[in-house]
């Protein structure tokens, strides 16, 4: 009987191993109206939003790239490299927040570029939909959302205090 048992772990944990290195595996769809990660932050103004989400983006070892002149638009970059220190990927993870009454939305596309910055520069991969960084994209909303919800003055005026003005 243990020997059946055993046999039938080998088989299962081969089974999902070969789901998962072909891809058969599939990550789930986020549950967003447009599948990608997304928040509605009621009684939050955009400069808060975008100070919580920056915090989080830095803690996740992400830098700021850009940011639009309108301040609705947010570039943060992650990047990979090879043992010599060579950049040969890039993460582009860009938040579009949006004025709505009583509050910010914010929508989230992730890009990723091989060979960023040279002539070889192309985009590799939409991570947007069904990946492990649109999860981890949209756990960071939930992050700022439930932080900045809880206490949206209290948070707006923490994140302020760290960040005077230039």
């Amino acid at each position: 009987m243990i020997q059946i048992k055993n046999v039938f772990g080998l088989v299962l944990s081969s089974i999902i191993i070969v789901a998962v290195l072909t891809g058969c595996a599939a990550v789930p769809p986020l549950n967003t109206s447009t599948g990608k990660p997304e928040a509605v932050i009621n009684g939050v103004s955009i400069d808060a939003v975008f100070n919580a989400i920056a915090e989080e983006m830095l803690l996740s070892d992400y830098i700021l790239k850009s940011r639009s002149e309108t301040k609705n638009i947010a570039l943060f970059t992650g990047k990979g490299q090879y043992s010599e220190g060579t950049i040969f990927m890039e993460v582009r993870v860009t938040y579009n927040l949006i004025d709505i009454p009583n509050g910010t939305r914010v929508m989230v596309s992730i890009l990723e570029y091989d060979y960023p910055g040279t002539n070889r520069e192309v985009l590799w991969r939409d991570h947007s939909r069904e990946s492990y960084l649109a999860i981890h994209i949209q756990n960071i909303l939930n992050n700022v959302k439930n932080k900045l919800q809880k206490n949206p003055a209290s948070a707006s005026q923490n994140i302020s205090q760290n960040n005077p003005p230039t």
